[in-house]
């Protein structure tokens, strides 16, 4: 049966970037267990954490997401009937998933690149299809980024009133060797302190462990990689100082397989 939700919300298009060459050196299986699934499972932890603290953030059984090739899609709609009805606590649920999504990616070697945008959308999950001017401009912004970080779109900046320490204004790289200063997701400020929010099932990186990996993140030699990883490393340094996350022990606990964490906490009724 066609079941289409049409929403007026936050989406963000996030590109895992070197996903085809890391894929092709796994199974199927692995590629789930070991990349795509530790993604999930931070974006579906981000949701234990506004359970905990509904003042702040927007009921869980209204987020959800879409995943294809190297893709992962968020979307938040804005709903009238909970206490969280305005874009902009819409927007804050979204940047804070983005940033732990962001911060896990880079401890995982898998660098995102991303943007979030605000609009009308529908989404269909069988058959799958979802369009909107949000999933455009979200795209679009996503692939003109010369870096691994994300980005606020116009129709989601207008929504920002206050100043955030989950958000930070940044000349960001374009393509083509343009740079346009817009609002990017603070990931840095979460990925200091990974022991804060870890949640893949080796130990978390220590202490003493400041910046993730960037060789590995950005492994090719290439100068556009090159390019990328200088980009990304600037901003790395410059950024904030730690933000707090808000995760505690009995939040990751209860999040820690996340195919199970996801199917005991999907509505069924829910597309």
């Amino acid at each position: 049966m066609l079941t289409e939700l049409e929403f007026h919300g936050c989406v963000a298009t996030l590109d895992m970037l070197g996903f085809s060459s890391r894929a092709s050196r796994r199974t199927p299986s692995q590629t789930v267990d070991e990349m795509v699934g530790p993604l999930l499972h931070t974006a579906l932890l981000a949701q234990v954490v506004f359970e905990s603290d509904l003042e702040h953030h927007v009921e869980y059984s209204r987020l959800d997401f879409l995943y294809f090739a190297d893709t992962l899609v968020l979307y938040l709609p804005q709903d009238p009937d909970t206490i969280h009805s305005t874009p902009a606590l819409v927007l804050e649920s979204m940047v804070y998933t983005t940033m732990l999504v962001a911060a896990t990616s880079m401890w995982l070697n898998i660098p995102v690149r991303g943007a979030i945008a605000y609009g009308d959308c529908v989404v269909c999950r069988d058959p799958l299809y979802f369009v909107g001017d949000a999933f455009l401009e979200s795209h679009e912004l996503e692939e003109q980024q010369d870096w691994a970080g994300i980005v606020l779109c116009d129709s989601a900046r207008k929504y920002i009133a206050d100043e955030s320490p989950r958000l930070v204004e940044w000349n960001v790289p374009l393509k083509g060797g343009v740079v346009r200063s817009m609002l990017a997701v603070n990931w840095p400020g979460a990925a200091k302190r990974p022991e804060s929010f870890w949640v893949g099932s080796d130990p978390p990186p220590q202490d003493t462990e400041t910046e993730p990996d960037w060789d590995a993140c950005f492994s090719s030699s290439s100068p556009d990689v090159a390019a990328k990883k200088q980009n990304t490393v600037e901003f790395f340094n410059a950024s904030p100082n730690h933000v707090d996350v808000g995760v505690g022990p009995e939040q990751r606990e209860s999040a820690k397989n996340w195919r199970e964490f996801y199917a005991s906490r999907r509505n069924p009724d829910r597309l």
